[in-house]
């Protein structure tokens, strides 16, 4: 059967022929094989081994014994070729014996790393052999790089290499006359300020491109001005001369002005003051329904979330009343508008004596005169009224209060000019003027720094305190309890500045007795500092407090709208009306002042128990022992002690709860009310206008303080004559 010898070749050894036919005995095939071995240039020198086998069939039958092959020496190769080059990754181009390598833009070439493929035995540059992918080179120039063969020939090959252009061509920051634009992906968005004119805008911005266009226009950075009522687009030139588009998109911020410019009631133009709005009104005015006309730069104006209509809108002034201004934004500026009207639309007692302003503007006092708090000059007591002395440069008073008159009579008004005034008894500097000397005469009070004029005041005998027209509270006088509100206990002769309770921007409303004093805020809370004997702080403790403390509000009421504070040293009562109106009263209660039907003090305020008739309180005045108050139906009530008649129900028996004060003949309301008392029980005295403009009074009439041109008590109401 036929057989062949197949020869096994290794590591480069050529063996010729493949295969040789081998015959068995018999077969007439020859029986032996002769080859010839052979190497390539690349075989080098060495013992190499060749395992021929016998095959019969193209199946190896037997492997025969191993054929030994000596080779001394071979002929070096002469091949040196690089058939692949990068430089950190970067692939270059080879063409001939010149490579390209394009980096990208940024690359330091100064120190770059080479990877290639060659075919010869060694690479070098200049001297330096090369250890493919470690030795760094500097590519700022060309660079040679020599292979050698193994033969010892070389080949040189020219790496040259550029750094791509940039193609960044981005917007990384955006503002148009200094408004910082919000950047989205190739969109910018731009929120001017209210009132921007954008049809001339200047654009400052930071870019990663070359140049920037609108347009055909080549854009001067923080130079050029563009029309921004529509959308424009921004072109981006990077280096290498792609561009990217960016939309600019501009729109305008709604309006934050919300400030009244200027105001007026029934045609009165008002003082405007920072956020508080005076409106002096002329004598005799009804301020229950002013209809208000104002210029706002606001979107609109409410009150207690009534919307205003200018010129149409009415509003009761007998408080003062809080306009909101609206702006577009959705922000609110608040401003209090306080009305005054120099009419004997109020009257003030004082147990000892009473003060009005009369129709024709001018302030009365009478009763006792021992510290001159009447204010004509003199201190000789009157029992008919007696004009006080007009400051210099005042033509009328504005607002008037007389304190309590047996040891410490003053009493306070604002004038025409807005300035404040004071006179009586100076003991502890309650006129205010500097100084503890007693003055028959108004003497005008120091105006605090900030302030231009007095929007309100008040007295009690030690102490006065009043608004100004920055709305800041303001008292000055005796400090022993803290009644002052600064947070000491020094006694002032000039006003100090009430500590303004957390969340209280301006007070609306002051009042005091001459141990402690009570206000509103402009949040509608009403609060009250020093002596707190009673509770009639109002917190729910006997605490004193140098400072304001916010007084408890009962359930159902969010703000208290009027408040009134007894002048009686000694009764520490305080009563107010809630915005539910109903009236309710704190503090002391030994003769059921508190008109809840008992005499237990309270710490709290507590209601007073409505009259038959009467479902709200639209005036209230607490007069330390007794109460007054007006009922919605126009009504005046009284309630507590009745000693001298006071309560005006035709008795001298006290009353825990209100009683009905006798109607004057001609008269079927009030429409102002007031109660005074003293600490010593010696005298109380309350009055009121009826609605006929009238004044009336009754109670107590040992000085001549019902104005009747009598001494004589009445304990139903007397008019006042000769005002």
């Amino acid at each position: 059967m036929g057989s062949h010898l197949q020869n096994t070749s290794s590591n480069a050894i050529i063996i010729t022929p493949a295969f040789c036919v081998l015959g068995t005995a018999g077969s007439g095939e020859s029986t032996s094989c002769t080859y010839t071995v052979s190497m390539s240039e690349n075989t080098a020198a060495g013992t190499y081994t060749v395992t021929p086998s016998v095959l019969v069939n193209d199946e190896i039958i037997q492997t025969l014994s191993p054929i030994t092959v000596l080779v001394s020496a071979t002929s070096a190769p002469s091949s040196k070729s690089i058939i692949s080059y990068s430089l950190n990754g970067t692939d270059g181009v080879i063409t001939g014996q010149n490579i390209a390598v394009t980096m990208p833009y940024g690359t330091d070439v100064s120190s770059l790393r080479a990877t290639y493929i060659t075919t010869g035995a060694t690479v070098s540059v200049g001297s330096t052999v090369q250890d493919n992918g470690v030795t760094q080179n500097n590519f700022t120039n060309p660079v040679v790089y020599t292979v050698m063969a193994a033969d010892g020939t070389t080949q040189d090959y020219m790496v040259t290499v550029s750094v791509a252009a940039n193609s960044a061509k981005s917007i990384t920051s955006f503002a148009l006359n200094g408004i910082s634009g919000v950047i989205t992906g190739q969109n910018i968005a731009v929120m001017m300020p209210y009132g921007t004119d954008i049809s001339s805008l200047i654009a400052t911005y930071i870019t990663t491109g070359t140049t920037v266009s609108v347009g055909s226009i080549v854009q001067e950075n923080e130079v050029t001005q563009n029309n921004f009522t529509i959308p424009m687009v921004y072109t981006v030139h990077a280096a290498d001369g792609t561009t990217q588009d960016y939309t600019v998109t501009v729109s305008l911020a709604a309006s934050t002005a919300k400030s009244i410019t200027s105001f007026a009631l029934n045609g009165i133009v008002g003082i405007i003051t920072g956020q508080n709005i005076v409106v002096r009104m002329p004598s005799g005015t009804d301020v229950t329904a002013l209809i208000a006309s104002f210029n706002i730069s606001g979107d609109s104006v409410t009150v207690s979330g009534v919307s205003q209509v200018n010129t149409v809108t009415a509003n009761d002034f007998t408080a003062p009343v809080m306009y909101t201004v609206h702006a577009a934004d959705g922000s609110i500026q608040n401003y209090n508008v306080s009305v005054i009207v120099p009419i004997a639309s109020k009257i003030i007692s004082a147990a000892y004596s009473v003060c009005s302003i009369g129709s024709n503007g001018l302030a009365y006092c009478w009763g006792r005169n021992n510290y001159g708090q009447l204010g004509n000059g003199t201190t000789t007591n009157s029992s008919v009224p007696v004009a006080i002395t007009l400051p210099s440069g005042v033509m009328s008073f504005m607002q008037l209060w007389t304190g309590n008159g047996y040891i410490d009579g003053a009493s306070c008004a604002i004038g025409d000019n807005g300035l404040a005034y004071c006179w009586g008894r100076n003991n502890y500097g309650q006129l205010g003027n500097g100084t503890t000397t007693d003055s028959s005469v108004p003497v005008a009070v120091t105006l605090p720094s900030g302030v231009t004029s007095f929007a309100y005041i008040s007295t009690a005998g030690r102490v006065s305190c009043g608004l100004g027209n920055n709305g800041l509270a303001y008292c000055w006088g005796d400090n022993y309890y803290g009644q002052l509100g600064n947070g000491t206990t020094t006694r002032s002769s000039v006003p100090v500045a009430v500590t303004l309770p957390s969340g209280v921007t301006s007070f609306t409303s002051i009042g005091e007795n001459s141990y402690f004093t009570c206000g509103i805020g402009d949040n509608g809370r009403a609060y009250c500092w020093g002596k707190n004997e009673y509770g009639q702080l109002g917190n729910g403790t006997t605490t004193n407090s140098l400072v304001p403390v916010a007084v408890t509000l009962p359930s159902g009421v969010t703000s208290f709208p009027q408040i009134s504070v007894s002048q009686d040293d000694a009764a520490g009562t305080v009563c107010a009306i809630g915005d539910d109106g109903l009236a309710y009263c704190w503090g002391k209660n030994e003769y059921g002042q508190l008109g809840n039907g008992t005499t237990t003090n309270s710490s709290v305020p507590v209601a007073v128990t409505l009259p038959s008739g009467v479902t709200s309180f639209i005036r209230i005045s607490s007069g330390g022992a007794m109460t007054c108050a007006i009922g919605n139906n126009g009504l005046a009530y009284c309630w507590g002690y009745n000693n001298f008649g006071q309560l005006g129900n035709g008795t001298t028996t006290n009353s825990s709860v209100p009683v009905l004060v006798n109607l004057p003949s001609g008269v079927t309301s009030f429409t102002s009310i007031t109660a005074g008392g003293t600490d010593d029980d010696d005298s109380y005295t309350s009055c009121g206008i009826g609605n006929n403009g009238l004044a009336y009074c009754w109670g107590r009439n040992s000085y001549g303080q019902l104005g009747n041109g009598t001494t004589t008590n009445s304990s139903v109401p007397v008019a006042v004559v000769g005002m």
